[in-house]
């Protein structure tokens, strides 16, 4: 999905330039983040589903998921009090 999301953001921002012809800061910053998660994703394999995301367990969670799950269960504890 991270690679898909890179190359389609990546392709987007040529899209922009050629179509509407006008230039923006954010372009360029876009695209280079767009072409970053695209390599990042190609380095770490997110691109090849593995047998274990088919089955439907998950192999590893990122970091933001991780500390997103930890402050929900953090506060739900909270508001249990």
């Amino acid at each position: 999905m991270s690679l898909f999301a890179g190359v389609l953001q990546v392709l987007w921002i040529i899209a922009q330039w050629v179509v509407i012809g006008r230039f923006h800061w954010l372009q360029p910053t876009m695209l280079v983040v767009g072409a970053a998660v695209t390599v990042l994703a190609l380095r770490t394999g997110a691109s090849a589903p593995s047998a274990s995301r088919a089955s439907g367990r998950v192999t590893r969670m990122s970091p933001v998921s991780s500390s997103a799950a930890t402050t929900a269960c953090d506060w739900h504890e909270w508001h249990q009090r």
